[in-house]
């Protein structure tokens, strides 16, 4: 088997040539669930029943934002870990995208409850300070956003970015 893509493009090949058996996958999207679909499509392949792929919490947390806001997202968010934590995907990373999009959506106070979330469940990142130190800085919570940024650079100091924003909302020189 092999898989492979491009922007925008995902692919998988399997074949079990003494077996005669061969599926191919092309799609013209880069979804993060071609590994498990590929796994399903062998499963059925061989007349074994699928798993299904766990769902990106980001999918569905950008739903609850949307109809009920960012503080019932969050609590979606626990009752979910809580009680499904194997059918949902809880990446740091679907988090921080989803943050993202509502800062560009401006949607300011939901992004920062989805990135202060975002920190709380991985206290070891420093992109998840440094997210929501920009959150709290477009709410305008300049010395949360320092607190943020700060501890960002503390747990690692290769977030130099995290540093020099704390040090010049601290009105310092930035070397």
């Amino acid at each position: 088997s092999h898989s492979g893509g491009w922007a925008g493009f995902s692919t998988y090949i399997y074949r079990a040539i003494d077996e005669d058996r061969c599926l191919v996958v092309l799609t013209n999207n880069s979804s993060s669930y071609l590994p498990q679909i590929s796994d399903g499509l062998v499963d059925i392949l061989y007349g074994k029943a699928p798993d299904l792929p766990p769902i990106a919490i980001g999918e569905v947390l950008g739903k609850a934002v949307a109809d009920s806001g960012g503080t019932y997202a969050v609590a979606r968010y626990d009752q979910l870990k809580a009680t499904h934590p194997d059918a949902y995907r809880f990446w740091e990373q679907d988090l921080n995208v989803l943050g993202y999009a509502l800062l560009d959506a401006g949607r300011t106070e939901d992004a920062a409850a989805v990135l202060e979330l975002n920190a709380r469940e991985y206290p070891a990142s420093a992109n998840g300070y440094d997210s929501y130190g920009d959150a709290l800085l477009a709410k305008g919570d300049t010395a949360g956003a320092i607190l943020n940024f700060t501890k960002a650079h503390e747990l690692n100091s290769a977030f130099w970015m995290a540093r020099e924003k704390a040090e010049t909302l601290r009105g310092k020189k930035v070397r």
